[in-house]
């Protein structure tokens, strides 16, 4: 759902007929990622990953700690003994994005063990965050 809104967002600066100053910037940021990514129909993807990954996870770590955060954490603290770290929310923010330049890139960064490569955290966060998951009636 953040990641429509971030569409939607998009969108709405882009066409609005009384644009504030943020808007003749983003306008402008946004024009270059439709040059870039010309013909890719991905200039919003690319613009998610490139400039708003770490506000969509903070986005997401604040909807999870006014829902069921407790629980969830207990069930991951061998995982994270120290509560679940910002890494785990811009992992899941990656989602809808793989198909991204950044997300390429990010996909072939290595590290020497024991530390876990960016592309380790994001699948360790798909697999752990379906823990969570509860049926809605």
């Amino acid at each position: 759902m953040i990641h429509e809104m971030f569409h939607a967002e998009f969108y709405r600066a882009v066409k609005t007929n009384m644009p504030s100053s943020g808007n003749i910037l983003f306008r402008d940021t946004f024009d270059q990622y439709v040059k870039t990514y010309m013909g890719t129909a991905d200039h919003h993807h690319n613009l998610m990953a490139d400039r708003y990954l770490d506000v969509m996870a903070d986005i997401l770590a604040d909807i999870h700690k006014k829902l069921d955060y407790t629980a969830f954490a207990n069930e991951l603290k061998d995982v994270y003994p120290n509560g679940i770290p910002k890494s785990f929310y811009k992992s899941l923010a990656w989602e809808g994005l793989t198909g991204t330049l950044s997300f390429q890139i990010m996909k072939n960064v290595k590290v020497n063990p024991p530390l876990k490569s960016p592309f380790q955290k994001y699948e360790e966060a798909k697999r752990l965050s379906q823990m969570g998951l509860k049926n809605c009636n």
